[in-house]
């Protein structure tokens, strides 16, 4: 039997057994991905992060959408600053250090090759 664990505006957690169900909800069904969408994604992960490890989490969406995006109409009205904020949204403290490495590394080469 399927009851609810945890409803929010964006999505509700339910437990089926061996398994909690995070199900994306809006109130149009498309489940736009917006910044306030990404941080309480982001804290309820955070939250059950160790209660979950006996158990597996499956996101999931609609009968007709998992997501259809980012929120173009959000993104479209972001600075360059919230625009790489909401980038990093989700990722891990490795994945952002790697990415950094990876940016700053000196042995980047031109398209054509040859070294500058």
């Amino acid at each position: 039997m399927v009851h609810h664990v945890s409803v929010s505006f964006y999505f509700q957690i339910d437990d089926d057994g061996p398994a909690r169900i995070l199900r994306l909800t809006s109130p149009d069904g498309t489940n736009r991905l917006t910044r306030a969408c990404g941080l309480a994604l982001t804290a309820v992960l955070a939250d059950l992060k160790d209660k979950l490890q006996l158990h597996p989490l499956i996101i999931a969406g609609n009968r007709h959408f998992f997501s259809v995006g980012a929120d173009l109409n959000e993104i479209a009205a972001l600075t360059g600053t919230e625009a790489y904020q909401f980038s990093a949204m989700g990722q891990t403290d490795e994945r952002n250090r790697q990415l950094s490495r990876a940016h700053h590394r000196s042995d980047r080469r031109p398209l054509h090759g040859r070294r500058s």
